[in-house]
């Protein structure tokens, strides 16, 4: 199960995605939001946002790629598990740009804000879940033609 470089390719996006879940993703003015639980807080602080929904797609998204992990006798499903990782992906970083700029609107004296390095953990998750998604193509077009050969 993992000797198949998919398999690996889906456990990296797994630990990618639960790490991110517990990091911060902003710097404010030189200092950080605080992520407690499920709310953002900031310096002193000052609540700013629920982060349940990113924690909900964070988790969903690795749950779906460690499922699709083992889901190796059936690789239509594997593929279409995977395709849909990366849409919930995609999905998590519209809803994390919408926080970026409504959900600061709430502290006024934010002159600055950046990214942390830990914002980039879903993305690389998402490749390397794109990456096992060719993997498992490649398979099952190896698959079918040998079953071509067979007839």
């Amino acid at each position: 199960m993992i000797q198949r470089i998919q398999s690996f390719y889906l456990l990296v996006a797994v630990v990618l995605l639960i790490w991110a879940s517990f990091k911060v993703f902003f710097i404010l003015n030189g200092g950080a939001i605080v992520l407690d639980g499920f709310t953002a807080h900031y310096g002193d602080g000052q609540k700013i946002f629920s982060t349940l929904p990113l924690n909900i797609i964070l988790w969903l998204s690795a749950l779906l790629s460690f499922i699709a992990i083992f889901l190796f006798k059936n690789r239509i499903l594997q593929m279409r598990l995977t395709t849909y990782v990366v849409i919930i992906l995609l999905g998590y970083y519209l809803l994390l740009v919408f926080y970026r700029y409504y959900g600061f609107k709430k502290i006024a004296e934010i002159t600055s804000s950046q990214m942390s390095i830990y914002a980039v953990f879903p993305v690389i998750a998402a490749i390397f879940v794109y990456l096992a998604n060719r993997a498992i193509k490649k398979d099952e077009e190896k698959v079918r033609s040998m079953d071509r050969f067979r007839d």
